[in-house]
């Protein structure tokens, strides 16, 4: 089950099981076509832990909510569905069931279509949940939830569907006789005589007044009888609820295969489809390219012509106006077959589920290492983005920051100073260190603090960890971590980058304040040199000067990621529809900028400790800060209060679009990579 919280401010909602990237086109599509016929109700992904970080990126860019629930398993017995593996995943689809913060839910598989608006849906005549969920059954319990037929007619014929699903026992075929009633009502499942096809549902699409207590019956039951359940949540349902389920016509979950010549295309007609299910493989979108046209060499089977063609012209229809919202993300499939993550070999890391509380999932060692190396390489993007745009204001701000205050009028006259004296290249100085170093900075802090975010929801908030990073799973309405715990999290960043910031820190401050036009009268000549002085004369404990001012500076770490945080809700409550990219773009430079207001003080004093004269045999003269309050006394001797904001201008300038741009930077890398 879930958390119990909402995901979206509906008491009716569908809701789609999504489970790997193979099947995110199909439920983008679906959305599409859902706004499309204009309901009036919203959707919402149920995801699993096996859904990665980049699917639900795509979903929170189109405003879809998502809400996390653990992989339903059975825990007392199991069946081998290798030959059908899909079914490992269709246990899940089980759990709208028990999503009790909603009156009814409509649950749709992924890989539909639709045409038409169902809204009655939502209004659909069902039991009451209390006398739904009665054992022994009520007598007049008939209306536990309703669902259309399952077609057994087999037309791919395979081998390993029962020996009794034939086209005689289909209870489709029942209806051939009168087809104008098979548009209004499905096969009657209450009659006890019928045969069996008109007692089996297709778990495609469920109607559902949620109730805890018959969750609990379904879970009991599919645990007790899995070995013997042929076709997971469909075989459940068929027989925990004989003859006490509503038939839908065929029309509110039209399966591809009914359309076929030869099948039960003597009922269909196009006119009153309003969802169309594209069950077995190939899905529509295996077989188009990235822009929704159909590959080269691709033989569509002829059968699926029209209807393929239908979910075609919808996707292209869909990604012409993502494209017109500037939404051009990108995802890898897992399996590149369209096929459920789940395998059975799986299982002793998914465990076994019955309630949220069973959390499960640990991600597979191969997603560990995708995701360190596209990190890694989507941090080089991010620090010379940073660098491109913040590196001459950085210098001004230093300048300004370790120089008297009769040196120069201000920012703009500090930077008119440099460009005349020194050109335009002066702006640079010092950017080897930082472009280096932003490499492995970003990589040690994003990746320190979601291990902080991790343990602190884990240890101290009760949260489970696909839930402890907040993100995605915050936008989705799920238990997330607090905003203040981001700002805890993002203190033991602070400090445990310090160690690698504070020598590149170090280095680039010293070569920012050389103002010698001619290389020839610097004492550094470059980043290299400075470094290989610095440790001849001083090792290790000179290269690291500063290292406890930038610990105190980065301390202030925690109100910029928990601001990043309040931003990024704020943000997507009140334009869910945002891109993913804008509202990193926007939380970014204005958390940014909170945390530039607040830290830059600390700043001032940490900026005057590492260019302060080391002395010894640098001959750059005599130290005079030998602690940090040495330091803050004298910017308070020379200026006053105003001194530890000064160069504050060009800092507050640059936290904006340096850091905005390379969050942006960052998350785009992430989504191209492959």
């Amino acid at each position: 089950m879930s958390d119990g919280k909402r995901a979206v401010d509906s008491d009716k909602v569908w809701t789609t099981l999504i489970t790997n990237l193979a099947y995110l086109p199909g439920l983008l599509t679906l959305d599409h076509t859902l706004r499309r016929v204009g309901s009036a109700y919203p959707l919402v992904a149920l995801y699993t832990d096996t859904f990665p970080e980049e699917g639900r990126t795509a979903l929170a860019a189109r405003g879809i909510a998502a809400q996390r629930i653990a992989y339903l398993l059975p825990t007392k017995s199991s069946r081998d569905y290798s030959a059908d593996p899909r079914f490992y995943d269709c246990w899940s689809k089980l759990t709208p069931f028990g999503l009790t913060q909603y009156s009814r839910v409509v649950q749709l598989d992924s890989d539909m279509l639709m045409l038409r608006n169902m809204d009655e849906l939502m209004e659909l005549p069902l039991d009451a949940p209390d006398m739904a969920a009665q054992v022994p059954p009520h007598p007049d319990s008939k209306r536990v939830f309703a669902a259309g037929h399952a077609c057994v007619c087999n037309p791919l014929a395979k081998a390993h569907y029962p020996a009794d699903w034939v086209p005689a026992n289909c209870a489709f075929t029942l209806q051939h006789a009168d087809a104008d009633r098979a548009q209004r009502e499905g096969a009657d499942p209450t009659e006890a005589e019928a045969s069996i096809g008109v007692h089996l549902v297709n778990g495609g699409l469920q109607v559902v007044n949620p109730s805890r207590d018959i969750f609990e019956q379904i879970v009991a039951y599919m645990d007790d009888n899995a070995a013997d359940l042929a076709f997971a949540d469909q075989s459940v349902l068929s027989e925990l609820f004989r003859g006490r389920w509503v038939a839908l016509p065929y029309i509110y979950n039209a399966l591809k295969t009914l359309r076929w010549p030869g099948v039960h295309d003597a009922l269909w007609r196009d006119d009153e489809v309003k969802n169309v299910h594209y069950i077995l493989t190939p899905n529509p979108w295996d077989e188009l390219d990235a822009e929704g046209n159909l590959r080269e060499g691709v033989q569509r089977d002829p059968r699926n012509e029209i209807t393929h063609s239908w979910w075609a012209d919808a996707c292209r229809e869909r990604r012409e106006a993502e494209r017109a919202r500037g939404i051009a993300d990108q995802w890898k499939t897992a399996t590149g077959t369209g096929k459920p993550l789940y395998q059975p070999a799986m299982a002793a890391t998914l465990g076994t589920v019955k309630t949220a509380a069973a959390s499960t999932t640990a991600p597979t060692a191969a997603s560990e290492s995708s995701s360190h190396y596209r990190g890694f390489v989507a941090g080089i993007f991010s620090g010379v983005t940073k660098l491109v745009v913040g590196h001459p204001f950085d210098t001004i701000k230093v300048r300004m920051q370790t120089t008297s205050a009769d040196r120069f009028a201000g920012p703009l006259a500090c930077l008119v100073s440099t460009v005349r004296n020194e050109g335009v290249r002066a702006l640079y100085k010092g950017a080897t260190p930082p472009l280096v170093g932003w490499m492995f900075m970003d990589s040690v802090m994003l990746g320190s603090l979601t291990v902080y975010k991790k343990l602190l929801g884990r240890h101290w908030f009760g949260l489970d960890e696909a839930t402890s990073h907040g993100g995605a799973t915050a936008a989705a309405g799920g238990p997330a971590l607090p905003s203040y715990g981001h700002g805890i999290a993002g203190i033991g960043a602070g400090l445990t980058v310090s160690f690698v910031a504070a020598p590149f820190e170090h280095i680039k401050a010293r070569l920012q304040v050389q103002y010698a036009a001619s290389k020839a009268e610097r004492l550094y000549h470059g980043p290299v040199d400075c470094l290989a002085k610095v440790y001849r004369h001083h090792g290790l404990r000179g290269v690291y000067r500063g290292l406890g001012s930038t610990m105190l500076f980065r301390s202030n770490f925690f109100f910029w990621w928990g601001s990043y945080d309040v931003f990024s809700r704020q943000l997507r409550q009140h334009w869910p529809a945002m891109p993913a990219a804008l509202v990193n773009f926007w939380a970014g430079g204005l958390s940014a900028q909170v945390f530039w207001i607040v830290a830059y003080p600390s700043d001032v004093v940490k900026q005057r400790i590492m260019t302060d004269p080391l002395g010894g045999g640098l001959h750059d003269g005599s130290p005079r800060f030998p602690r940090w309050r040495d330091a803050a006394r004298a910017v308070y001797r020379e200026s006053g209060v105003r001194g530890f904001f000064r160069g504050f201008v060009p800092s507050f300038l640059r936290a904006f679009p340096a850091n905005a741009m390379a969050l942006v930077a960052f998350e785009a890398a992430m989504r191209t990579l492959p």
